[in-house]
């Protein structure tokens, strides 16, 4: 294997590109006995370099050389009789062909038995799905189907790299090549779609909302990992269906200097922190108003105020489901307690919702995301998000994604929170001393949004 980190043509004519592989010779069986991997020198530079999303750059990069290739499908060999691996192997012939709906895939032994493990599945035409988009019929890609394995480090698409994972489905490809004897146990566990059924990711399901790993619309909320908060997109690869994605700034609910506490974060109790994780909340702050001090408006120049806060509270406070990062424990397999702002440990329950003392609206709790997969974790080192990187089938090429920046969560523009809480508890003290009347808080209003249904969360 031969590694270059060069400026070549190719990265010069496409500033896109970060690296590129081939495999460049075969013995007599076609297996690759030498290839090449291509690392654009000018992409190791510069703030947005990342360590994690290199290495994982040429791990996806060796794998094509390796055998997991277009070019190389024809040539895998069935050692299932025999042994050692290698040794007087079959051809396995033509691995790949096109489902019922269309979708091409790998009908090997151990890819089969990989995804109907992970999709739970018995479905026997459960092949290893590969990507279609611009791909003539009859003909494959290098890469798996986005929408069945988000995640996998042979995706067309590698996102964040704290997102990347290398997939028992990667790995059983690997072994049914006949060239390679694979510990299917090193596998990492992929999240995406765990035990969703034989029909996750086609495209005449992803957009009906039977799945909570895909969404509708363009909102906030939570990235499946529940390590970001994201945005409800689609790319290309999606064709159509759409997934919460990171959004560049701020997205990581594991980097503490990501609270910065501001109007929302205290107002929906936010908290940062490396055990922290994403929840889809409408958490609002329970305000207490001291009616009867308002009568002393006109000491303090604040009628306006007053009026707007007595008349249209849900107005000014009103708060959407999105995602929210919160402080989790794990208390055993797909159970946990999380922490809000200002309150206790909580149970929350796996597939319901809960309510938090002293706030208004509920957090819901992801089931099967978290406390199941112990190598889901953040970096220990808290590096510069990589862009992410999408891969092209001509020469196995990785390429950066060309994505946008979307601007930070803001609270509502016509009045902040911290005004609003400082501006009461002004009014509320002030009263007190001149009116030196203690039950001044008897009367209370609680400004807060209207809980949703459980559903809508």
């Amino acid at each position: 294997m031969y590694l270059h980190v060069q400026a070549t043509d190719k990265c010069r004519s496409e500033p896109s590109v970060l690296a590129y592989a081939v495999h460049c010779q075969t013995d007599a069986h076609g297996r690759p006995v030498a290839g090449v991997v291509v690392i654009c020198r000018d992409r190791l530079t510069g703030a947005t370099y990342n360590h994690q999303a290199t290495v994982q750059t040429v791990i996806h990069e060796l794998f094509h050389a390796l055998g997991f290739s277009k070019h190389l499908f024809h040539t895998w060999r069935d050692c299932s009789s025999t042994s050692p691996v290698g040794a007087n192997c079959s051809p396995r012939g033509k691995v790949t062909h096109s489902d019922e709906s269309g979708q091409m895939r790998i009908y090997t032994p151990s890819v089969i038995s990989a995804l109907q493990k992970h999709l739970a599945s018995a479905d026997p035409e459960l092949g290893g799905p590969l990507e279609n988009l611009d791909v003539p019929a009859g003909r494959v890609s290098s890469h798996w189907e986005s929408r069945v394995l988000q995640g996998s480090i042979m995706a067309a698409v590698l996102g964040d790299s704290t997102t990347v994972r290398i997939d028992s489905a990667t790995l059983a490809a690997l072994q049914d090549t006949g060239w390679y004897t694979v510990n299917l146990s090193r596998a990492q566990s992929l999240v995406w779609g765990d035990g969703e059924g034989a029909t996750f990711g086609s495209l005449s399901t992803c957009q009906d909302r039977s799945s909570s790993f895909f969404c509708t619309g363009s909102g906030f909320g939570c990235h499946y990992l529940h390590l970001h908060k994201g945005e409800c997109q689609t790319d290309q690869y999606l064709e159509g269906c759409r997934v919460y994605k990171p959004f560049q700034n701020g997205s990581e609910c594991w980097k503490e200097e990501n609270g910065r506490k501001s109007a929302e974060e205290v107002w929906s109790g936010e908290i940062f922190g490396f055990d922290s994780r994403c929840f889809f909340s409408n958490l609002t702050r329970q305000v207490c108003v001291c009616v009867k001090c308002l009568i002393l408006n006109s000491l303090f120049n604040i009628n306006s105020f007053s009026l707007h806060l007595s008349q249209s509270p849900s107005l000014l406070f009103s708060s959407p489901v999105e995602g929210r990062c919160y402080r989790h424990r794990c208390t055993g397999p797909n159970g946990y307690q999380i922490q809000v702002s200002g309150s206790e440990w909580v149970d929350c329950p796996a597939g319901g919702t809960i309510q938090i003392k002293g706030y208004q609206g509920l957090v819901s709790c992801p089931d099967r995301r978290l406390c199941l997969y112990p190598d889901v974790t953040p970096p220990s080192d808290n590096v510069i998000t990589f862009p992410a990187s999408i891969t092209s089938d001509p020469y196995e090429t990785l390429t950066s994604a060309q994505n946008g920046t979307w601007a930070p969560l803001r609270p509502p523009t016509e009045l902040t929170v911290a005004t609003a809480l400082g501006i009461t508890a002004a009014v509320c003290l002030l009263a007190a001393v001149v009116v030196s009347y203690r039950k001044c808080c008897s009367c209370r209003v609680r400004i807060h949004s209207a809980p949703e249904h459980h559903s809508d969360l």
